[in-house]
């Protein structure tokens, strides 16, 4: 079945890509990530922490380069701090 927007892995490919999502309801937002760390095709760590808690109601969904992501979640952080 062909939906718009979807894109559909043909057979034998894999998809290696991050899954983060986020639903928001009358009470708040539930945050969700994947927990899967890849270097191409091996997978380095199976219970990696994607979501970082940046300030009170602020949180970073890290998907790409995590030593990247990681810090500019430390550097957003740091500079929250300082405002407060």
């Amino acid at each position: 079945m062909d939906v718009p927007g979807i894109e559909v892995l043909k057979k034998g490919e894999v998809n290696l890509g991050t899954s983060i999502m986020a639903v928001q309801f009358k009470g708040g937002v539930v945050i969700g990530a994947d927990s899967r760390t890849t270097t191409g095709s091996y997978i380095a760590n199976r219970v990696t922490d994607k979501l970082t808690h940046v300030h009170d109601r602020i949180y970073c969904c890290r998907s790409g380069s995590a030593a990247d992501t990681q810090a500019v979640a430390s550097i957003v952080h740091y500079y929250l701090q300082m405002y407060e």
